[in-house]
C-alpha cells in the first residue's frame, strides 16, 4: 500500500526493508528517519549551545533580581509595621460586670 506521508510517497507493503522505487534508492524507514531528523532540533550546534547559555544566564539574573526585590519589600513591610506600632502588644483590658 502506497500513501502520502508528510508530502512524500511511502510504501508500507515492503515492511520498510526493501527500497521503494517511488522514493528512489531509500527505504521507507530511511525516509521516516530523515523526516524525523529534519523535524528535531540539533542541540549540539554552537549557536544552540550559545542560546542555552544566554537563557541560563538571563534566568539566573532574573532569580537574583527577584530575591533582592523580595528582601527590600519584606524590609519595607516590617518597617511600616514597626513605625505604625502594629507589632506592639495590646494593653490588657479589665472586664467588669
Amino acid at each position: 500500500m502506497t500513501f502520502e506521508k508528510n508530502g512524500k510517497m511511502v510504501d508500507e507493503t515492503n515492511n520498510n526493508s526493501q527500497p521503494n522505487p517511488e522514493l528512489g534508492n531509500t527505504t521507507a524507514a530511511e525516509e521516516d528517519n530523515s523526516v524525523a531528523r529534519a523535524d528535531s532540533p540539533n542541540v549540539n550546534t554552537p549557536s544552540v549551545q550559545k542560546n542555552i547559555k544566554n537563557f541560563q544566564r538571563i534566568y539566573l539574573i532574573l532569580v537574583v533580581i527577584g530575591l533582592l526585590v523580595g528582601v527590600f519589600v519584606a524590609w519595607g513591610v516590617v518597617s511600616a509595621l514597626n513605625r505604625f506600632g502594629l507589632t506592639d502588644s495590646q494593653p490588657q483590658i479589665e472586664q467588669t460586670r
